[in-house]
């Protein structure tokens, strides 16, 4: 997929990941997570919580939740819309360092700390 992505003009590169995650070979649990999710209280958010499914604060917690397991993460708009809401600051809680260098990478434009915790 890396090869063809990048003959199409694209930058791309492989993540080490421990499974198939946010992608359809999740399809399996999506609604039993979706399931889950609805049966938690959850308090409404005192600071917007970005989707990774749509780049946007979350509205729906359990649909948005369950369809991310199964959709692309969209990284760089997710770091994007932090940073227009004034995000400077951005904490990898790992394992590894993956998330910090992303960060590094995608939000160039912004002087951002990074702390790997």
């Amino acid at each position: 997929m890396v090869t063809e992505t990048r003959a199409a003009g694209f930058k791309a590169m492989t993540l080490d990941v421990a499974g198939a995650f946010h992608s359809p070979d999740m399809a399996p649990a999506e609604q039993p997570f979706k399931q889950a999710v609805e049966d938690v209280t959850i308090s409404a958010p005192r600071v917007p919580v970005i989707s990774g499914l749509t780049a946007r604060p979350l509205t729906d917690l359990p649909s948005e939740l369950s369809r991310a397991i199964v959709s692309p993460v969209r990284w760089r708009e997710v770091m994007t819309a932090l940073v227009a809401l004034g995000a400077e600051q951005f904490v990898d809680v790992g394992p590894g360092r993956v998330l910090e260098r992303l960060v590094k990478r995608n939000i160039v434009e912004v002087q951002a700390d990074v702390v790997a915790a």
